[in-house]
């Protein structure tokens, strides 16, 4: 390849109703990235048609434009982290679903943990990817690997990694150096944040005096929730790093993530 040469990658980060996408572009040694640009979607979790979420997804010029890397990554419920051993073809059988018609089924490797995580899609919106030639070969993976597999483990320490996004909860703890959980929540308040966090430390009896909260995405020093979960644990960290990125920070991560 010659060094004027460019690549361009984009990453799709997705909701039940929403889609997210950056675009990136490498010339020589140079990077440049696109705006964050946001694609309303029907609620995926409801009756969707084809037609439908094709019109949205086809009506942005971008989406449709060649490029040599193209990643998905969902922000989906539910989730489940399945160890090895017992993995089978049948995805579904370890996640329970309403409406089958609506929801499909991934899986991902983990890194870190001798698992896979099995996360449901939206049968519409893979349907509409697939049938795209440019977008139908990425790689898909669940948002749950950034904190399963790229923070920063501490066998010394009990973790609980916390990301908001959104009205995601997103937890994961490693209880000295061991994996112990990973769940995502629908929260709708402050209240609902520091329970589910309080709830887990409480369910795997971990002393909040002994643990070290790392918090990221929508929850910063200013909010209730952090002041509330201040008083209970000993240590607790916001991740400055996201907060100094903003709300790119995700779909630069995708951009990283194998």
């Amino acid at each position: 390849m010659s060094e004027n040469a460019s690549t361009k990658s984009i990453a799709l980060l997705i909701t039940n109703d929403k889609l997210t996408f950056l675009t990136k572009t490498v010339q020589g040694t140079e990077e440049f990235y696109s705006e964050a640009i946001n694609v309303n979607l029907p609620d995926l979790n409801t009756t969707v048609y084809y037609d439908q979420v094709e019109k949205e997804i086809k009506s942005n010029l971008p989406l449709l434009l060649y490029y040599n890397d193209v990643k998905v990554c969902y922000i989906s419920t539910p989730v489940t982290v399945v160890p090895n051993e017992y993995l089978t073809d049948n995805l579904s059988s370890f996640i329970e679903f309403s409406d089958h018609s609506k929801l499909e089924t991934s899986s991902i490797k983990l890194k870190n943990v001798e698992a896979n995580l099995v996360f449901n899609t939206y049968s519409p919106l893979n349907k509409v990817l697939n049938n795209l030639p440019n977008l139908k070969n990425a790689t898909t993976f669940h948002i749950s690997k950034f904190l399963i597999d790229n923070t920063k483990i501490d066998s010394e320490k009990n973790q609980l990694f916390v990301r908001l996004i959104e009205q995601k909860l997103e937890l994961c703890i490693y209880n000295k150096g061991v994996f112990t959980l990973y769940n995502v929540f629908d929260v709708l308040s402050d209240e609902d944040i520091v329970y589910h966090i309080l709830n887990a430390l409480e369910q795997f009896k971990m002393d909040p005096n002994q643990v070290t909260l790392s918090l990221e995405g929508g929850i910063t020093e200013e909010n209730v929730a952090f002041e509330h979960l201040a008083k209970y644990i000993q240590t607790v960290h916001v991740n400055r790093e996201v907060e100094a990125i903003g709300p790119k920070y995700l779909l630069y991560k995708i951009f990283e993530c194998e």
